[in-house]
């Protein structure tokens, strides 16, 4: 970034590429990974919601790092934007457990993965599955995860299962034709963003990954910087990030009022500014 330089950077701060045990612990990143240490225990199904880039994929990749892999298995996949998403994620997990495919069937693959499953709970070693971008599955593909659901009556199941997506995720879950899924979750957590008391610790504590031990955001521009953003981490990132470039080109000290608004401009957020202004 060319403002490393400027401000004698050794990394850039508001990259999304931040090792785990760096990210900032707000109050919603501490709950959200309480929930998850709760469906690791318990086992089952979870729900996790949340704007886009309100920190969803950094909370979970956060927590399955700390878990010891002699205990659990991580499997993780995304569902893409395609007809039949799941059967590529499937797919994806058994590729990842060694198991050969059947050829375009998504009923065996659930299967085989159930069994697979189960036999490394048998052995001591639990799964720990995640399925992000999952409020691109349709109500039928949320009902085809029944086979993963369904154990002996009298057991709890052998794994964890996290369904992670959009706020619209939650919507079909609350309706009749899936209450067989939602009679086995859970809880359903909605991730929100940063507080605005939280915003200038968590740009102190990202200036400081990048070894910067003073503020370069004044407070008002913090208010205004929250009130653009409403806490959602990328967002925040984005704008502190184009904040920082404004100040280092017109080789500035701090971010001020002039940087903040060419920053907006580059996001297409100044005309909204200048409508608040009159």
């Amino acid at each position: 970034m060319p403002y490393r330089v400027a401000f004698n950077l050794i990394r850039a701060p508001f990259s999304p590429e931040i090792e785990p045990q760096a990210l900032f612990q707000s109050e919603a990143f501490t709950q959200c990974r309480a929930r998850l240490d709760y469906v690791r225990r318990e086992r089952g199904l979870a729900v996790i919601t949340g704007e886009v880039g309100a920190g969803k994929s950094a909370v979970l990749r956060a927590f399955v790092r700390n878990l010891a892999p002699s205990s659990y298995l991580s499997l993780s996949g995304a569902v893409p934007a395609v007809p039949g998403p799941l059967r590529p994620v499937v797919e994806g997990w058994l590729e990842q457990l060694g198991e050969k495919l059947p050829f375009n069937n998504l009923a065996r693959c659930l299967h085989m993965l159930h069994e697979n499953l189960g036999a490394l709970y048998e052995k001591g070693r639990q799964a720990f599955v995640i399925l992000d971008e999952a409020h691109l599955l349709d109500n039928r593909s949320l009902l085809q995860l029944k086979p993963l659901l369904n154990y002996d009556m009298d057991s709890r199941l052998p794994l964890a299962l996290v369904l992670a997506g959009g706020p619209k995720l939650a919507r079909p879950l609350s309706l009749p034709p899936l209450e067989e899924i939602r009679q086995r979750v859970l809880f359903v957590y909605p991730l929100p963003g940063l507080k605005r008391t939280e915003m200038e610790p968590y740009l102190a504590s990202r200036l400081k990954y990048a070894g910067c031990e003073r503020q370069l955001f004044p407070p008002e521009i913090i208010d205004e910087m929250y009130r653009h953003t409403q806490g959602i981490p990328r967002r925040v990132n984005q704008l502190a990030n184009l904040c920082l470039v404004a100040a280092a080109s017109n080789r500035l000290q701090q971010v001020d009022s002039a940087c903040l608004l060419q920053a907006l401009e580059e996001m297409g957020l100044a005309e909204e500014t200048r409508r608040e202004a009159f």
